[in-house]
């Protein structure tokens, strides 16, 4: 007797169909929370980067305090740059939790610029505040020598946030590195 093999077909279409649509489900799930999860993370290491410029910052406040005031300026300055130490000393421990390999970078980034501004800090405290608009142009304090840490951290942070593994984004830097330098600069605007 031969059977009839239709309800059969049909109940493997109705769990192939429903294999599909739970496999869907789950991607779609999981990108929408891997999105939510960069944006978050995203905001994080803007708001961290923020911290270290507002730091950067304080060498020419102090330049540019009111030299009518020096007790009030001393609190004023004083209690901003203790603001700003809490908000990069919660940034440092916060980005280890999340994020540990931008965590890493971001604790060298403060650490170079505590030390190069912590140091142009304390000169300014010691030089007579600025009196005329003529001395507001931006006072000799070269911060050059810490773009290679912010390179360095931005460069975890798309490492992190990227869809490639840190791993993969590192080989093909070397990769392009080696490259002859007429070719990198072709292939530089692509990328």
């Amino acid at each position: 007797m031969l059977h009839d093999t239709g309800d059969a077909s049909l109940f493997d279409s109705t769990l192939v169909a429903a294999a599909v649509a739970a496999a869907v489900s789950v991607t779609v799930t999981y990108f929408t929370g891997r999105r939510a999860a960069q944006d978050r993370q995203r905001e994080l290491f803007a708001a961290a980067f923020k911290s270290v410029a507002e730091y950067r910052e304080f060498p020419f406040i102090v330049l540019r305090r009111d030299g009518a005031d020096p007790a009030g300026e001393r609190k004023r300055i004083s209690t901003d740059l203790s603001q700003v130490q809490s908000d990069l000393n919660a940034h440092k421990a916060r980005l280890q939790i999340e994020a540990p390999i931008p965590g890493a970078h971001f604790d060298r980034l403060v650490a170079g610029t505590r030390l190069f501004c912590g140091n142009a800090i304390h000169e300014a405290w010691n030089k007579t505040p600025i009196e005329s608009d003529s001395q507001i142009h931006a006072p000799d304090i070269d911060q050059n020598e810490l773009a290679r840490l912010d390179r360095e951290f931005i460069l975890s942070v798309k490492d992190h946030l990227s869809l490639l593994p840190s791993w993969a984004r590192r080989i093909g830097r070397w990769a392009f590195s080696i490259l002859p330098e007429q070719l990198r600069e072709r292939l530089a605007p692509l990328g």
